[in-house]
Parts: C-alpha cells; sequence; structure tokens
C-alpha cells in the first residue's frame, strides 16, 4: 500500500512538474472597439404629466433602434488548462456611448380628443467597468461578462407631438437637458447601469502571442429606474469588436 501511494506520488508529480514546464499560460490583454445597435425596452409604466385635469390612457409604449459604440482595454490571465483549451479571467474597463429612445403614445386624454406622442431620447457617455472570464478553444474564445456602466455625462432629448383632432389643431414641443453624474443621482434610484454580455472571438496571430482579434457580443442593459416609478428602459445590443489581442497562443 506505502509503494503504491509513493507511486501515485510520483505520478502526480511528474504531471504537474510537465504542465508547469509546457503550459502556455501567461498575461492577457485586449484591446478592442465594439460597435453595435441596439433596441430600447421599456419596463413598467411612466409617470406622464399632462397638461390636463384628467387621467392620461397609454395606446402604445415602445422602444427605438439606436447606435452604440466604445473602445475597451480587458486585462488578465490566460490559464492553460488542456493541450489547446485554456480559461482566461480578465478585468474590462473602457469608454462606452450608448443611446436609449422610448415612445409613449396617448389618446382620449379625458374628455378631449387628442392624442400626444412623447418621445425621450437619452444620451449617455460611460465608464465602463466589468469582469470578462472566457473559455478558449485553439483561437476561438466564449466570454460571459458582467459590470456596470458609470455614467460621466448625458443629454436627454424629450419632444411631445399634440394632435387635437376635435379643434384641430397641432402643436410640437422639444426641450434639451444636460446632465452631469450628480444629476443623475438626483434623478434617478440607482445611478449607474448594470449589463450582462455574451462574446464570442477568433484570434489571428501574427506571431506567438500577438493576434488581430474579431469578434460579435450580445449585450443586455439594465436601464435607469426614475425615483417614484418603476419605469426603466433597459436595452438588447448586438454589434461586433475589433482590436489587438495579447496573449499565449494556445497549440
Amino acid at each position: 500500500m506505502k509503494k503504491i501511494r509513493i507511486f501515485l506520488i510520483i505520478i502526480f508529480s511528474l504531471i504537474f512538474t510537465n504542465t508547469l514546464l509546457l503550459a502556455e499560460s501567461g498575461f492577457e490583454a485586449i484591446i478592442d472597439m465594439p460597435v453595435g445597435a441596439s433596441i430600447t425596452l421599456p419596463i413598467g409604466k411612466p409617470n406622464l404629466r399632462v397638461s390636463y385635469d384628467s387621467s392620461a390612457n397609454i395606446e402604445e409604449l415602445s422602444g427605438k433602434l439606436n447606435a452604440s459604440a466604445g473602445a475597451s482595454v480587458k486585462l488578465g490571465y490566460l490559464f492553460d488548462i488542456y493541450d489547446d483549451i485554456g480559461i482566461s479571467a480578465l478585468a474590462e474597463i473602457g469608454y462606452q456611448y450608448n443611446s436609449y429612445t422610448s415612445i409613449v403614445k396617448i389618446k382620449d386624454i379625458g374628455s378631449f380628443k387628442i392624442q400626444d406622442t412623447l418621445t425621450k431620447n437619452i444620451r449617455i457617455h460611460s465608464l465602463k467597468l466589468g469582469l470578462l472570464p472566457k473559455f478558449n478553444k485553439g483561437n476561438f474564445s466564449l466570454g460571459l461578462g458582467f459590470g456596470v456602466k458609470i455614467p460621466l455625462y448625458a443629454i436627454i432629448a424629450s419632444e411631445i407631438v399634440s394632435i387635437d383632432a376635435y379643434v384641430q389643431q397641432y402643436h410640437k414641443n422639444q426641450d434639451i437637458e444636460k446632465l452631469n453624474f450628480n444629476n443623475i443621482k438626483d434623478m434617478y434610484k440607482i445611478p449607474v447601469i448594470p449589463y450582462i454580455k455574451l462574446t464570442a472571438d477568433y484570434s489571428i496571430f501574427f506571431v506567438d502571442n500577438i493576434a488581430f482579434n474579431v469578434g460579435v457580443y450580445l449585450n443586455y442593459d439594465f436601464g435607469f429606474q426614475v425615483k417614484n416609478s418603476n419605469f426603466r428602459e433597459d436595452a438588447l445590443e448586438i454589434g461586433f469588436q475589433v482590436g489587438t489581442r495579447f496573449a499565449p497562443m494556445l497549440r
């Protein structure tokens, strides 16, 4: 029994030593630029303020397609598990631009034959902080990440179009509001945007540890929730990303 135990210890020691000597683990860094398109998903019911002493009936609540872009740096470590299979543990920091647009249509406000269309667009410049674990197989990788977007600056553009069928009148009002982080903190319950995302990338190596990286991603934002309201504007985003990867080649 003692000899078997010694034999197993020797075998495991040899395997461990061989893994350390041959493993292609090492530092990993990715610098990339994501570009995508997102659809705003209104969640809940907005608090509406209309210029009539009566209730507003929401006929339609919808979101609009918007563009997004950014730049990020991912830093971490690539662990060589077996053969050409590895696990990456990465932290992410970067700049992100997102736009969210919701449209509310109101009809028959009280006894008035009036239809209002309210459009709100919020454009946000954020600092993105997150984590991105990845599974690597050769030059392919799949990642499931999460984090928060901290707004640095935002612009809210609102437009109200009113049509009064009774007197046949048309009105259009527009307003633009610029917000910093303190303004956003005062306006919303949670002044950050949590997100989760799925990534798929392919690396084209020039040398053993430098590659051109190209991939796609699917991202979901949990939008701001206005104080004293259950309404928020989430967003589903799909896009592509290109960049440079510094990491050991798995083979």
